[in-house]
C-alpha cells in the first residue's frame, strides 16, 4: 500500500474506484494483523535451525537532510577522525533488519551458517561484522559470469542493441521516442546479469515503435545506422 495509512480504505475516492466491498479501517487493520501473525507463525515452523542468507536486489535512496552540527560549517574544528568514524548506514540497516528478523523467529546469530551477497562490498563488511560469517560468493557476479558464457556468441548483436539504446537515451532522441511510445531505452550494465535480458526485451518492445516513425524523424536523429536489420531482429 506504499506506506499509506490504513484509513485509506474509507476515502470516498478509493471506494469509488476500488472493486472491494466497503470496509472500515479498524476491520482492515484487524485482518492485516491476523494475516501477519499467520504468515509469521507458519514461516517459523518451516524455518530450519541452520540456514543461509542471500542478499539480492537492494534498493538505494538518496536523502537530503539538514543537521544542526556547527563542525560541518567549520572543518578546522572537526575531529580528524570524524569521517572515518561514520559507519556505512546501509550495513547498519541490514544488520538491524537481520537482528529484528532473527528475534521474530527466535533464532540466534549462530543460525546463519553462510551468506551469499550481491555485488556490493557492503555485504562483505556485513560478513565481517557478524563475526567472520562465511561469505561464499557474490550471487550477482556468478550469474553475470554464467550469462556472459551463454551469450558469448551473441556479443556482436548485443553490442549493436546497446549502441542503439545508448543513442535513444540522448535528450533529443528521448523526445522523439516519447512521441511514439511511453517506453524508454534500457542499456546494459557490466555488473548486472539481469539487465542484459531487460535490454533485449525492451528492444523487442521498442522495435514496432521505431518502425512507425516517419522517414524525416529517422533521418534527423540518425536512427537508421543503429536499428538492427530484419535478420538480426528476428
Amino acid at each position: 500500500m506504499d506506506r499509506m495509512p490504513v484509513s485509506f480504505c474509507e476515502r470516498p475516492l478509493v471506494r469509488k474506484n476500488a472493486k472491494m466491498e466497503p470496509i472500515s479501517a479498524a476491520t482492515l487493520q484487524k485482518y492485516i494483523d491476523l494475516l501477519y501473525t499467520y504468515v509469521r507463525d507458519d514461516f517459523a515452523l518451516k524455518l530450519s535451525e541452520k540456514f543461509g542468507v542471500v542478499i539480492r536486489d537492494g534498493r538505494h535512496f538518496i536523502v537530503m537532510a539538514v543537521f544542526d552540527d556547527p563542525t560541518v560549517s567549520k572543518p578546522k574544528e572537526r575531529n580528524p577522525n570524524y569521517d572515518e568514524s561514520i559507519q556505512c548506514l546501509t550495513r547498519c540497516f541490514v544488520l538491524l533488519a537481520f537482528s529484528d528478523t532473527l528475534s521474530t523467529f527466535n533464532r540466534p546469530w549462530e543460525s546463519i551458517i553462510f551468506m551469499i551477497g550481491d555485488n556490493c562490498s557492503v555485504n562483505q563488511a556485513i560478513g565481517r561484522k557478524l563475526g567472520a560469517l562465511p561469505f561464499i560468493g557474490c550471487a550477482s557476479h556468478r550469474f553475470q559470469l554464467a550469462v556472459n558464457d551463454v551469450l558469448a556468441n551473441e556479443d556482436t548483436l548485443l553490442a549493436k542493441i546497446h549502441a542503439l539504446m545508448k543513442h535513444l537515451s540522448t535528450i533529443k532522441c528521448r523526445a522523439a521516442l516519447r512521441k511514439v511510445t511511453p517506453l524508454a531505452s534500457a542499456v546494459r550494465n557490466a555488473t548486472r546479469w539481469l539487465i542484459v535480458f531487460s535490454m533485449v526485451e525492451r528492444y523487442t518492445k521498442l522495435h514496432p515503435a521505431l518502425q512507425s516513425m516517419d522517414h524525416a524523424t529517422i533521418s534527423k536523429h540518425s536512427f537508421a545506422r543503429f536499428v538492427l536489420s530484419e535478420s538480426e531482429a528476428a
